[in-house]
């Protein structure tokens, strides 16, 4: 679980030392989320600067100058890639054809799930999110076609944002959460990968008192905001890589009996799953990347519990 944050001040009314102060409360508040890292992007004279560091948001201190108009943000809950090499961290810088972009990805996609997956490159980013920025660099462009095309790729659970080099902030909606808040009075927006993050920050700014819309993205769209405010939507069709049925208790799952990752233990229990719960499945022969899709669906995942409490061979000696 990651979060992802940000702004968009397309007519310039917040100065840069207000932007500051209110992407440190949105990093502080998205450390629910995330601890491992934390980073922004934003262009500078046009040119795209990453800022990012294997720490928490309250430890970051942000120092986007005067006319800076959008700001992509991200923290950090490792699953794959190790924080403390700072290249596997969000955001990612990409190469397209018009320019640098960035980009910063909550939710787990994996390789070994794609169809049709063109070859790509080698690298040393061990990150499952890069894998986003390499497809998009294969389409040369960014464009809600382009995106369209990617996101209609990805196996997992994602959603993810896109800063461009013409200072376009693109969201990406798939089946992780994200609330982007509109001030109609100054024409800015807000956001960050759940409403009680966003809500948070904005009480302990100067903008509390502020009235707020909020747009609502649904499952599948794309939504590019300009430099100059203005909005133009786009699709994609969701690829769900899992349905409850794949996940059902039959006779012939091979059981395991390798440690289970501490990594999906301290997520299980970010989120409220007992780690015991999460241990017990993985003994039964769930894979990484099935507990880490189930325990990004808590549904899911207390459906497929239910018919595991009937095994009564799942005793306190497999915690």
């Amino acid at each position: 679980m990651c979060c992802l944050f940000g702004l968009i001040d397309p007519k310039n009314v917040m100065p840069a030392r207000f932007k500051n102060d209110l992407l440190h409360l949105m990093a502080k508040q998205a450390e629910d989320r995330g601890k491992d890292a934390t980073g922004i992007a934003y262009l500078k004279e046009d040119e795209l600067v990453i800022y990012k560091k294997p720490v928490a948001g309250r430890r970051m201190h942000f120092k986007v100058p005067e006319g800076t108009t959008a700001v992509m943000g991200h923290t950090r809950l490792t699953t794959q890639g190790d924080a403390k090499f700072n290249y596997n961290n969000h955001p990612f810088r990409g190469k397209s054809k018009d320019g640098e972009f960035a980009m910063a990805h909550n939710g787990m996609v994996w390789g070994s799930m794609f169809s049709n997956m063109p070859d790509l490159p080698p690298t040393h980013i061990q990150t499952d999110s890069y894998l986003i920025v390499q497809l998009l660099e294969l389409e040369k462009h960014i464009t809600l076609t382009s995106l369209k095309n990617v996101s209609e790729q990805l196996h997992g659970s994602f959603s993810y944002t896109i800063l461009d080099k013409d200072n376009s902030l693109y969201f990406i909606k798939g089946d992780n959460p994200l609330c982007i808040y509109y001030s109609e009075k100054y024409g800015y927006y807000l956001y960050a990968s759940t409403e009680e993050i966003l809500r948070k920050a904005i009480q302990k700014s100067r903008l509390r008192k502020e009235p707020f819309k909020r747009l609502i993205l649904s499952d599948g769209e794309i939504l590019k905001i300009s430099r100059d405010g203005s909005k133009q939507y786009g699709q994609f069709l969701m690829n769900y890589s899992y349905s409850y049925s794949s996940f059902s208790l039959i006779d012939d799952i091979p059981i395991t009996y390798d440690t289970c990752p501490e990594e999906l233990c301290t997520y299980a229990q970010s989120i409220g799953v007992p780690k015991w719960q999460v241990k017990r499945l993985w003994r039964l022969g769930f894979t990484y990347d099935e507990l880490a899709e189930l325990l990004y669906q808590p549904d899911m995942f207390q459906a497929v519990w239910s018919d595991a409490e009937n095994y009564d061979w799942l005793d306190s000696a497999f915690v």
